[in-house]
């Protein structure tokens, strides 16, 4: 017996869920909110003890948002019982005791891998190329891509290794060869990365593992989707893995035997249920119905900082309009702002009219970046309707408030992460950014910020941006900022 019992966690009232005996590929189905994520972050538990601190964030200035103190998750085998419970700060279990070996040991799994649904599923580094060394990819790696995207010219992919000094990690990019030309993975697909980071970690992943995906189809072409399935059933045979993926695709369901398809769905006390074997029929209907949902606004940002600050700014601005509470909208973090720009431009022409969509770009973008980016500026001036400014550049003011020891911003990092600003300016992983352009340059350094609070304080990232913004709306975002930023959105 190998099980997890989950109580008051996210929109998860109560679930108990039974991990197959079997290796293999397992699809995990259900609407939007079934929680789907929050199992696999419970899952993922079993060898990561970060995952609780990373997944499950509470807000750290008020006591009745994003709390966690009903919840509870169990962990049962044979042998162990193992309790875990939210604290003040962090998640203790019962009884006390070193759970992560014990976990490990009871339900068997060498380690846990969990991709998310995010950013970093299709991230590029951000240095910049320079020339270096071209490296032989592994020959597993190559046929793999090959095999799922029905192709030959990853035979050409190579990897270019950058050196970056004394003290610090070379940077790889993947290349690849066209004729006597190279691009690198900065312009690949995001189809392409979402796979090629794929096939990259299950190429490293240990032999019995438990590796879990979330929204395996992410940018891909069904039919991709259909090879991507194949591939995984593969790795699960040859390494003896147990590979959880959660899924909407409806070509994977149509795909997978009913013993493998385990259905997320709440029963009549609203607790949630598992069920499995589930014929691909009934999935499928859990699926057309959320394919009839629809955004009535959907929001393309550059980052995660930028969607934490425009969901913010649509928060305080539904105080003075109130068409706005009404709407449904999403915000999706892309990457740069010619890629950002580039996505809302192409949804847009494939949803028609059903929804409004929209590129909100950092403030920066419109004041530097486009007067060194002529092809950009041609972009904007086309779809003038469609681009917008967020009317503030999350990193640049917060590494300027840094760098100037901003009071509020002291107080904050002292208070809430145990930190002085001056241990942070005097790190060298934060003194070595080096990065040309200034925007890139308080990206670098907003990353390695995050990084050392982390390290800190053991809250997630998005927990320590959350009170970034909070400062940020407070100091700089009045009623009539956010006003000139978002009504003209409402017009159209």
């Amino acid at each position: 017996m190998r099980q997890i019992i989950i109580k008051n966690t996210k929109n998860i009232k109560q679930l108990t869920f039974d991990i197959p005996n079997d290796n293999g590929v397992y699809l995990l189905v259900g609407a939007n909110g079934a929680g789907k994520t929050t199992l696999l972050t419970c899952l993922d538990r079993i060898c990561n003890p970060y995952a609780f601190a990373t997944n499950f964030t509470s807000a750290n200035n008020t006591n009745n948002i994003d709390q966690y103190s009903a919840s509870s998750i169990e962990y049962i085998t044979e042998h162990a019982h193992i309790k875990f419970r939210k604290g003040t700060r962090r998640w203790a279990c019962t009884p006390r005791t070193n759970s992560s070996p014990l976990l490990k040991r009871e339900f068997g799994f060498e380690n846990t891998i969990f991709i998310k649904a995010d950013s970093k599923r299709i991230d590029v580094p951000q240095e910049e190329i320079r020339s270096g060394n071209l490296v032989d990819v592994e020959s597993t790696i190559i046929e793999s891509l090959n095999k799922i995207f029905e192709t030959t010219k990853y035979n050409n992919l190579k990897r270019l290794r950058n050196v970056n000094g004394r003290g610090r990690n070379s940077t790889y990019f993947y290349i690849l060869k066209d004729g006597r030309k190279y691009y690198s993975e900065k312009r690949f697909s995001t189809g392409e990365l979402a796979i090629i980071r794929l096939v990259e970690r299950l190429h490293t992943t240990a032999s019995n593992s438990l590796f879990l995906l979330d929204e395996a189809e992410m940018a891909l072409h069904p039919r991709i989707q259909k090879n991507l399935l194949d591939y995984l059933n593969e790795k699960a045979t040859e390494k003896g893995l147990t590979i959880i993926i959660s899924t909407h695709s409806i070509t994977m369901i149509k795909s997978t035997h009913r013993n493998k398809i385990m259905l997320m769905e709440n029963d009549a006390s609203e607790n949630t249920v598992i069920s499995t074997p589930c014929y691909p029929a009934k999935a499928i209907g859990y699926v057309d119905f959320e394919s009839n949902i629809i955004f009535d606004t959907i929001f393309f940002v550059e980052d995660d900082m930028a969607r934490l600050v425009l969901k913010a700014m649509i928060a305080k601005y539904a105080n003075i309009n109130t068409l706005i509470k009404s709407m449904m909208y999403c915000i999706i973090p892309v990457g740069g702002y010619e890629q950002t720009a580039l996505l809302a431009r192409n949804t847009r022409h494939q949803l028609f009219e059903r929804s409004k969509v929209y590129a909100l770009l950092d403030d920066d973008v419109f004041t530097e970046a486009i007067h060194n980016n002529q092809k950009f500026a041609q972009l904007y001036e086309q779809n003038r309707d469609l681009i917008f400014s967020l009317k503030c550049t999350p990193e640049s003011w917060l590494i300027e408030h840094l760098e100037n020891r901003d009071a509020n911003l002291t107080s904050c990092i002292r208070n809430n992460y145990h930190c002085e600003i001056n241990t942070i300016l005097t790190d060298n992983r934060y003194t070595a950014c080096n990065a040309q352009s200034p925007r890139k340059l308080c990206k670098q350094k907003m990353d390695v910020v995050l990084k050392i609070l982390e390290e800190r304080c053991g809250d997630s990232q998005e927990s320590i941006l959350n009170s970034f913004v909070d400062l940020l709306i407070d100091q700089e975002m009045d009623n009539g900022t956010i006003q000139s930023v978002l009504a003209p959105l409402l017009r159209y």
